[in-house]
């Protein structure tokens, strides 16, 4: 089976199908609530207290020795631990239950750095590095350690670090409301 690409859904159904093979080749009866619990995610929204409820205490535990076997098949017969690389790694960055039965299995999960330093682009640099320019100036402001040839009063040094501080607020503002304003035109409506 390959997955129809590399989306978190299509990777949870690569992964609940793999577990309905495994308890088919065991004779391990999966019950509907069962399948639904190992598909749910936080970021799905829905919650059905109904199937929470019907899944016994061992559920966990079954699942991990079911999703073990069924890899260790995979493995040995040479039929697709690239695509549970995949699949694994399409659901890096996901909230999703079935990855807690995963590593219990044992079974090995790509790494990946956060999202947050891959999504660094030039622009975001450059906003950090005149962030802390500012904060620099700020302080520099109020230190004694720094001479710079004028001799400015207290009030003057306080004041000039509040409006340090009000620009870096306001240029940070204006800053989440540009990747605000990015993210809604990249996702899909």
């Amino acid at each position: 089976m390959r997955l129809s690409s590399e989306t978190p859904a299509s990777a949870k159904q690569f992964l609940l199908s793999k577990l309905q093979e495994q308890a088919f080749r065991d004779s391990i009866d999966l019950s509907e609530p069962e399948k639904h619990m190992f598909l749910f995610s936080e970021t799905s929204g829905q919650t059905d207290m109904e199937a929470e409820e019907k899944v016994d205490v061992e559920y966990e535990t079954k699942i991990a020795k079911l999703l073990r076997r069924c890899y260790a098949y995979d493995k040995k017969n040479g039929s697709g631990v690239e695509i549970w690389k995949e699949a694994l790694s399409a659901l890096s960055h996901e909230d999703f239950y079935g990855l807690v039965m995963v590593d219990q299995a044992g079974i090995p999960r790509p790494k990946s750095f956060p999202s947050i330093f891959r999504s660094f682009t030039i622009e975001d640099v450059l906003f950090a590095i005149f962030e802390l320019a500012i904060v620099a100036a700020a302080f520099a402001l109020l230190s004694d350690r720094i001479q710079w040839g004028i001799a400015l009063p207290d009030w003057l040094r306080i004041l000039l670090f509040a409006a340090c501080g009000w620009i870096a607020w306001k240029v940070s503002g204006v800053w989440q409301r540009r990747i605000a304003t990015k993210r809604a035109q990249t996702e899909p409506r």
